[in-house]
């Protein structure tokens, strides 16, 4: 991936949701916030983590979305699949290049989410934080 985005003279910088300090009901809404306000500074998001997709939803960020270990991407995805700037590769392959250029060209980021939906994404990230701190 980075080698494609070398080629292309795409700049992008690494960002990850895991931190070395503890994070706690004090610090956990500041957390997200940050995460979700980096998100939405970016131009494209590529990400093997669900809650990379959701943030990107919420901000409106294009997003491309790998295939990962666990069945979350692959099954959560397919909440989104009436949104243009959400995209799942299931392997690591050429598609890609193109789709990294079409997201960043603005081709693909047509759709508008409803306050409503909004809300309903909301209420999902709350419970798969409630189930990530089980």
């Amino acid at each position: 991936m980075t080698d494609t985005l070398d080629k292309c003279n795409i700049p992008y910088r690494f960002n990850d949701t895991l931190v070395s300090y503890r994070v706690d009901g004090q610090n956990r809404s500041t957390e997200v916030i940050n995460k979700i306000q980096a998100i939405r500074n970016a131009q494209l998001v590529i990400t093997d983590r669900f809650h990379g997709v959701i943030f990107s939803v919420i901000t409106h960020t294009p997003v491309i979305a790998f295939k990962s270990f666990d069945t979350k991407i692959s099954a959560g995805i397919k909440w989104f699949s009436n949104l243009d700037f959400v995209h799942y590769i299931d392997s690591n392959n050429a598609e890609y290049a193109d789709l990294i250029t079409s997201c960043l060209t603005g081709a693909s980021n047509n759709s508008n989410v409803s306050n409503n939906y909004k809300q309903l994404l909301l209420e999902k990230l709350k419970e798969i934080s409630t189930v990530d701190e089980r």
